[in-house]
């Protein structure tokens, strides 16, 4: 019997990795279900559709997205799993409660099984599978009265791991304070370049545009 997989995309760190140790499991993914913002709205990293669309391009992975806002989230996030008749889902939470109780309720109301490979290990252990398994993460926005805005751009590594242990930060800024998004790594096909842009205010944070992005 085939099964149809999807899973919850961020295009950062913690989907990635989530998506990768799916994959060593031996399942077969089928779509990325991503939210993007409606005009006006501050779902998601400040990242565009189409940069979306070039992970999953690079991956080879089909992609369902829509446009919504954080009123139409669950509706919009509802939408896509019914469209494509999931079996199970595969998510990135790593250990707040209230993320993975938003998912068993999902699971739940639309018939998938979820799945969270990350569940409650260990942030740092994480951040560094994620290195060591040669993923290519830069980051895309901060809280700046946690993260300075300096970071903005550069790429995940060890210094950037000191300095959120150095702060007491989440390795993994569970509680907002940085997120990324993935360029490279064993999953794609090819490397996504970019172009660091202008810093701007969106939502609680700040992010860093992309532009000039491409697959090369």
């Amino acid at each position: 019997m085939l099964l149809t997989v999807f899973c919850s995309w961020s295009g950062g760190k913690e989907s990635t990795l989530a998506l990768q140790r799916a994959i060593e499991m031996g399942l077969n993914i089928d779509y990325l279900v991503n939210m993007v913002p409606k005009e006006g709205s501050t779902v998601g990293h400040g990242l565009s559709p189409e940069f979306y669309s070039m992970q999953a391009e690079s991956m080879q992975i089909k992609i369902k997205q829509k446009g919504t806002d954080w009123e139409e989230y669950e509706e919009s996030f509802s939408d896509i799993v019914r469209s494509i008749d999931a079996d199970k889902g595969i998510f990135g939470d790593v250990y707040l409660p209230d993320h993975r109780g938003w998912v068993e309720d999902k699971s739940e109301e639309l018939g998938f099984e979820p799945l969270e490979p990350l569940w409650n290990q260990n942030p740092e252990e994480l951040y560094r599978e994620y290195l060591d398994k040669g993923f290519e993460g830069i980051i895309v926005k901060v809280k700046p009265e946690k993260v300075p805005e300096k970071w903005l751009g550069k790429t995940l590594d060890e210094e950037f791991l000191n300095f959120l242990k150095e702060n007491d930060i989440c390795p993994l800024g569970e509680g907002g304070e940085y997120h990324t998004a993935t360029l490279n790594g064993p999953i794609f096909k090819n490397r996504i370049k970019v172009k660091l842009e202008r810093n701007k205010k969106y939502g609680n944070g700040t992010i860093i545009e992309l532009e000039d992005q491409r697959l090369v």
